[in-house]
């Protein structure tokens, strides 16, 4: 059983091998306590595991299918012949191989279709097209109950249990927020797209670009009247900065992938403002970035002035690629940051070539 690790994050991330018409999320129990050590036609199997900081053993029944026997045919003899588990139990299978491992779960199970509200494709983490994650957003009920549940089992494995089958095990740290992220392994956008029409024929609601590839779907536009627009390639969040009585910067920004966009306006500072920006953003750079920024090139924008800056890979292999205008009363920002060849590439040029401005 693969065994991923899952960070402090507000989204459990969790690998799934295979396409399935069904959803659960389970709370094994590694012990195995309620499991004989072995019956026929099933042996006893140690599957070993590490959760972090330590070697796990966990107890597991195996069996074989017969000779001409399909998979398939072989769990629905073996799970006849299953040995009854206490209330409270019950035992998942994973093929392995040839073979048909069963472990043993909690019941009832953590998560299950009724617990879905709402399912989509997401960029995963390259922006490769067929990178594709799962977004499930939980109802508040079930998001609540996954929160105490993994606060109370922390290193503990969780189950995915895909149609019946387990498919693979995560270990759960500090899981809290009502999004869950299903990474969809192999295939990852026919697998994507078969939970999504399980869980839809459940109930889940799925947007009109739900099931589409995230790198297919249209850009989305941000747009301040009178001032800028500029496309991002999924819906940006807005911060801004306030002091009493003025607006010291707004931002838009949104990760695809291993890129993160950014757009923001300050008001002006200084007698040459965009001047000083590119000296000051240098000067830092070093600072910030563990590598000097290069001012590439001075040009144009609608008869305003811009500046290019390029950060090369630091300390952390990351780079940026930054353009700064000088409109009005106002210096504006964008800048895409990840690997080197992402930002030298057609996404980042895509983004930087949708800004206009309307002041």
């Amino acid at each position: 059983m693969a065994t991923r690790y899952i960070v402090a994050m507000s989204m459990l991330a969790i690998t799934v091998l295979l396409a399935a018409p069904a959803f659960e999320l389970y709370l094994l129990d590694d012990t195995g306590q309620h499991m004989p050590k072995a019956m026929a036609p099933f042996e006893a199997e140690v599957d070993r595991w590490f959760n972090g900081t330590d070697g796990v053993e966990c107890r597991a029944l195996k069996a074989a299918p017969l000779s001409g026997e399909t998979a398939t045919d072989a769990l629905r003899r073996l799970e006849r012949q299953l040995p009854p588990l206490p209330p409270g139990y019950r035992l998942v299978p994973e093929l392995r191989g040839e073979r048909w491992l069963f472990f043993e779960a909690r019941w009832p199970p953590l998560l299950e279709p009724r617990d879905v509200a709402e399912g989509s494709l997401e960029q995963g983490s390259t922006t490769a097209a067929d990178d594709v994650e799962v977004r499930l957003l939980l109802t508040p009920e079930a998001a609540q109950r996954l929160e105490a549940a993994t606060a109370a089992a922390l290193r503990r494995r969780a189950a995915v249990v895909i149609d019946g089958r387990l498919e693979t095990a995560a270990v759960m740290q500090n899981i809290q927020g009502p999004a869950l992220m299903v990474i969809v392994g192999k295939n990852r956008v026919a697998a994507g797209r078969s939970l999504l029409a399980a869980l839809a024929r459940g109930g889940t609601h799925l947007g009109p670009d739900a099931t589409r590839i995230p790198a297919e779907r249209p850009w989305v536009r941000v747009e301040e009247a009178h001032r800028f627009e500029i496309l991002f390639p999924k819906p940006a969040s807005r911060t801004t900065r306030t002091l009493p009585g003025e607006i010291v910067q707004t931002t838009y920004a949104t990760a695809f992938g291993e890129l993160r966009f950014a757009a923001s306006w300050a008001p002006k500072q200084g007698k040459h403002p965009l001047a000083e920006s590119v000296d000051r953003t240098i000067l830092s750079s070093e600072r910030v970035w563990g590598s000097r920024a290069v001012r590439e090139a001075s040009f144009s924008l609608s008869g305003y002035p811009g500046v290019a800056l390029w950060v090369p890979p630091g300390r952390s292999g990351i780079a940026s690629a930054q353009r700064m205008f000088e409109v009005g009363p106002r210096l504006y920002s964008l800048s895409v940051t990840g690997p080197a060849e992402e930002v030298r590439g057609a996404l980042a040029r895509r983004f930087f070539d949708s800004f206009h401005i309307s002041e």
